[in-house]
């Protein structure tokens, strides 16, 4: 069974520091000046550190760092690929912006110090539902408009269930079927039929050649022609001791009704008027299981019952997760053939969903609508919930906090709901925001050219997204795992941080990340790229000011966090790209509070090297840093330090967490990776060759599809505490099961 390690993992988020929970300052006494912390922008303080340090970021893979996009084939319009230009410096060569350089040193210090995550939106999740009868809907009504603007379900059919199965009274109320002494002929006239439609296919599903809907046929709404079909009713027996349904001839199967023939347009007295609920699958027939066969016939009753209205619970979760699935572009949910798909528009057409209803205070009402039986759930609770959870000022900072956390206060930071500043004349204003106290520049290559690869274009970047249990969620303190059934961000947090693996070195190829393959329909979810090539340095300075001992620790120690760290940076990290390894190759001291003295301004000249490493002497620098060059020349003066390893040499460590450190440390060790075992997105047996190397590009959910439905479910391992890693295994594809 071939193994492989996932393209990423977690540290763990703990809002700790070796310990003791993580150490915050009071956000209103920064605003105010009362604050005995070096965050501050108004005056140099004595015992504080300033300067700057020069650093080299070497590529040890293709890198792409992307600015302008635009289509790669104008022509094909919306089928085009995406070019994604280099970002250049002003000279026209290819370089690293400060920004990406000040986001990958910000997000490894947020890391290390347990600071909040100063960059999270606050999202609600949901997930696939299992594809059994308990969690599917089969009743079926139109949605409407009443007169007073509002979203209501007129019922048309009652829900499918087993020979046997107990009726729950709310739907015989539905019906007004509750007083009913033997409701079983008028439950019989409200079952729909179902239209063979789909076989199984080598992947997924096909539709079945000759058939009636072997030509997508538009879902019925109000507004558009009704179907004819003649209807073979079921005899049914009811039990009114146990208020259950069955067949009289035979005790099991599901309860529905028949259809003798095709549908058709033509009106006949001798037919039963009804409606056609159909899906529209078009390039997702591979999704779906192979289990699925049919469409539904409803057949539209003789008296209409009442229309329902729908909870507020019904309607939020129906957008928040339509609008949730369709911001990520995921395949789901599948909507009406031929319909519009959002709640307000399907409801002007007066479109077929399902749905599935609730008492409240014996008031009826529409608890839940879908536009397939097997839609998604929403999971309960949010992701600033769970983070809570773990630490109170782990979150963005919002108006819930007032504590600002290590990173917080290094890199700056901005509330993300302003408070109301119309305050008393006598009171300072409240915290909004804080500068930081780093400043990054560009990294530049030295003059001279900076090689880059042909145009390539990258397979489909792709990864589960959030909140798959398998990779978000896996690693739960109990070790227990969480399903798409079972996930509660309430109850479950988040396994961490993510941070992506380092590859191996056959791996960190153009020709590893190239698409080989030419699914010509699949190019719009691909990039085109021009990689800089690996072994090329680039150069950048971060000057910092007011620092505190411990902030410089964190800084140096986030540059470098062990001598084999490789941080990854820029497109392609999931393919073998980014791959980029800083050295600290000087730090240059300034005595501020001195400038304001006699004897600096007559002087008048700079600090030299406090530090810095004679091996890593730079022979030449970019322009804009080129007053380095200088310095190099008195290098003697200089402490000597690696430059692979700056920490230990200055600043303490009492923001840096070593639990965290060294997980992280681990993480980004290419040595800790098992010889021969690729880093690769999850795949399917059935998608890798004899060598374990994928054969295609596509399908990339077949793994979690399979996993999902699987006895016992892989899920991502935490780092264990010994520094390794492990592996997965890929699995038999759940269409082939």
């Amino acid at each position: 069974m071939p193994r492989f390690y996932a393209p990423y993992n977690f540290v763990p988020i703990t809002g700790e520091c070796n310990g003791v929970s993580t150490t915050s300052v009071n956000a209103d006494a920064i605003a105010q000046g009362s604050s005995e912390h070096p965050a501050r922008h108004d005056l140099w303080q004595a015992g504080r550190l300033s300067g700057r340090v020069l650093c080299a970021a070497t590529t040890t893979s293709p890198l792409v760092i992307g600015a302008q996009q635009e289509p790669h084939e104008p022509h094909r319009g919306h089928d085009s690929a995406t070019r994604v230009n280099p970002y250049r410096a002003d000279d026209g060569r290819p370089a690293i912006p400060a920004s990406s350089l000040r986001g990958l040193i910000g997000s490894i210090a947020e890391t290390l110090s347990q600071s909040a995550v100063r960059v999270l939106q606050d999202r609600k999740f949901s997930v696939r539902k299992p594809a059994d009868a308990k969690s599917a809907l089969s009743a079926v009504g139109h949605l409407k408009i009443d007169t007073a603007g509002s979203i209501r379900i007129q019922p048309l059919s009652f829900p499918i269930f087993y020979s046997g199965s107990p009726v729950a009274r709310e739907w015989l109320r539905v019906y007004g079927l509750e007083n009913a002494q033997n409701p079983a002929q008028s439950i019989a006239m409200l079952l729909p039929a179902y239209l063979s439609a789909y076989e199984p296919a080598a992947t997924g599903i096909q539709r079945v050649a000759g058939s009636f809907l072997a030509q997508p046929i538009e879902s019925s709404k109000c507004s558009t022609r009704h179907w004819y079909a003649h209807r073979a009713l079921p005899i049914l027996n009811w039990n009114a001791a146990t208020q259950s349904l069955r067949y009289r001839d035979h005790p099991a199967g599901v309860l529905v009704a028949r259809i003798n023939g095709n549908p058709t347009q033509t009106v006949d007295a001798l037919l039963t008027q009804g409606m056609i609920k159909s899906l529209g699958i078009a390039g997702h027939e591979d999704e779906l299981p192979r289990t699925k066969k049919h469409e539904l016939f409803i057949f539209v009753p003789i008296a209409l019952p009442r229309s329902l209205p729908l909870t507020r619970t019904a309607v939020s979760n129906f957008d928040e997760v339509f609008e949730e699935v369709r911001a990520r572009c995921a395949y789901l949910p599948f909507t009406n053939q031929g319909s519009a798909q959002g709640l307000t528009a399907a409801a002007h057409e007066q479109q077929l969903v399902f749905f599935d209803v609730v008492a409240i205070q014996g008031v009826l009402r529409v608890s839940e609508i879908s536009f397939s039986s097997i839609w998604r759930r929403r999971v309960p609770g949010s992701l600033y919930g769970a983070l809570g959870r773990i630490g109170p000022d782990l979150v963005p900072l919002d108006n819930a906090r007032n504590a600002l956390t290590p990173a917080e206060l290094l890199f700056g930071v901005v509330r993300e709901e302003k408070r109301d500043t119309e305050l008393a004349a006598a009171q300072h204003p409240a915290f909004q925001a804080l500068a930081s106290r780093l400043r990054f520049s560009d990294g530049q290559a030295a003059p001279g050219a900076v090689l880059q690869s042909p145009p390539v274009k990258l397979q489909i970047l792709s990864s589960p997204k959030p909140p798959s249990p398998s990779m978000y969620f896996s690693q739960q303190s109990d070790g227990v795992q969480p399903t798409k059934s079972s996930l509660d961000l309430r109850l479950h947090n988040p396994n961490g941080r993510k941070f992506y693996l380092p590859f191996p070195a056959n791996q960190r190829t153009t020709a590893n990340a190239r698409s080989n393959f030419g699914e010509a329909n699949l190019d719009k979810q691909k990039l085109v790229v021009e990689p800089i090539n690996s072994g090329q340095t680039f150069y950048f300075e971060i000057r910092y000011e007011n620092l505190s001992p411990d902030e410089l620790g964190l800084l140096l120690t986030s540059l470098r966090p062990s001598v084999d760290f490789e941080h990854r940076l820029g497109l392609g990290r999931p393919l073998g790209f980014g791959h980029v390894r800083i050295g600290v190759l000087a730090l240059q001291d300034r005595e501020r509070p001195k400038r304001y003295t006699a004897e600096d301004f007559l002087n008048g000249k700079n600090d030299g090297l406090a530090f810095a490493d004679p091996s890593a002497r730079p022979t030449s620098l970019p322009v804009a840093l080129s007053d380095w060059q200088s310095l190099f020349t008195d290098i003697s003066a200089a402490t000597a330090w690696d430059s692979n390893a700056p920490r230990p040499s200055l600043g303490t460590q009492g923001l840096v967490d070593l639990p965290t450190l060294a997980i992280l440390s681990t993480l980004g060790n290419v040595n800790k990776l098992e010889p021969g075992v690729p880093v690769q997105y999850p795949r399917c047996h059935q998608q890798l060759n004899g060598h374990g190397q994928p054969l295609g590009e596509d399908k990339l959910f077949a793994w979690f599809v399979a996993n999902d439905r699987a006895a016992v479910q892989q899920g991502l391992p935490r780092v264990s505490a010994d520094g390794s890693l492990a592996t997965l295994n890929s699995n038999q594809s759940a269409n082939d099961h």
